[in-house]
Order: C-alpha cells, then sequence, then structure tokens
C-alpha cells in the first residue's frame, strides 16, 4: 500500500462529497499516530474500525470484479471484533452516564431525528444512568 500523505497538524476541514482520497489520508495519519500505542482510545478503535469497513465498501463499489462474500465477511470480521464491541459499549455507557462529558457538535451535524432511520429501537423506559465505573467491569459483549 502506498504511503498515504501527512495530514496539516490541526486541520479541521471535513472532506467535501467528492473528496474521499482526503477522507482516506485522514485515517491513514490516524493509523500512523496510534500505531505503535500501548492502548487505544475507545474513540480510536470505534473511527479505525468503521473507516475500515467503508474502505472494504467503497473498494467493493470500484468498477470491476466483485466478491460480494468475501467483502460480506470482512466487513463482519472488522465490526464483529471483540475490541470494538468493548469500545462501543463502553462509549455508550459513557453517553448515558451523569459523568459524560460534552460532546463536540459541528453545525453541519443532522438532528437527532435521523435515529429513525438507523433501525435502532429503545423497548424499554428510560432508566438510571449507569455507574460507568460499575458497568464497565460487569458487562461483556461476546
Amino acid at each position: 500500500m502506498p504511503t498515504l500523505p501527512k495530514v496539516v497538524k490541526g486541520v479541521t476541514k471535513l472532506a467535501e462529497e467528492n473528496d474521499f482520497q482526503y477522507y482516506i489520508d485522514l485515517a491513514g495519519e490516524i493509523s500512523r499516530r496510534v500505531e505503535h500505542k500501548a492502548h487505544l482510545s475507545d474513540d480510536e478503535i470505534i473511527v479505525l474500525s468503521l473507516v475500515a469497513s467503508q474502505l472494504v465498501l467503497a473498494k467493493y463499489m470500484e468498477p470491476g470484479e466483485r466478491n460480494s462474500d468475501a467483502v460480506l465477511n470482512r466487513i463482519l470480521e472488522l465490526l464483529d471484533y471483540d475490541a470494538l464491541n468493548e469500545a462501543v459499549q463502553s462509549k455508550m455507557i459513557t453517553m448515558l452516564s451523569e459523568y459524560a462529558p460534552q460532546s463536540r457538535t459541528r453545525l453541519e451535524a443532522p438532528s437527532g431525528s435521523i435515529v429513525q432511520n438507523l433501525g435502532i429501537e429503545d423497548s424499554e423506559e428510560p432508566g438510571p444512568d449507569p455507574d460507568p465505573v460499575k458497568t464497565r467491569r460487569s458487562i461483556r459483549v461476546t
């Protein structure tokens, strides 16, 4: 794989609709920066796994011969990964806890109504905020 160009430190530009290479460059820069870390953050695990899955799908969408079974299997490998499941679970628990830090919200970000399109349904009444310390130790996704 060719070396991706380094992204300028402190860049805040979002990739334009047709600027997929810039998106790939950002992911490559994150990969380069975390490659030798002893422990990745939940955010790093989630972003890298999601981008890797998107890149597999993007490659599949290119003209030429396609193997949908191989693509689906690779995406499943990337998304059904214990470290990713634990990172997502940890992130959700943190988001629901009373200790949740305020997330940065982009002005262009969609409203919360998009959850209706995601296929995620909440079948229960809201419960108390979980204690992130207790919950992280007691719940494990398998």
